[in-house]
């Protein structure tokens, strides 16, 4: 999907991955809302910290609705 720039997960209740980055060069708009970021950033894993960096070319990431009441500064 090398030209894919528009890209919806919303409200799936992702909270696990089996790989732990995304990958893109050509994504500029992730809807990511609705899912489990707070199971994802829990502080006692780390492995999903970077999971958004893999994304070169976004400009919006709608993260609302993740259940977060913080989060590790790593990710941004």
């Amino acid at each position: 999907l090398t030209s894919l720039t528009v890209l919806s997960l919303a409200n799936n209740h992702i909270g696990l991955r089996i790989s732990n980055i995304l990958t893109s060069t050509s994504l500029k708009y992730l809807d990511f809302s609705g899912n489990r970021l707070d199971i994802m950033w829990d502080s006692r894993r780390d492995q999903y910290l970077h999971f958004f960096q893999g994304l070169t070319n976004l400009t919006q990431l709608d993260i609302s609705e993740n259940q977060l009441r913080s989060f590790p500064p790593e990710v941004i």
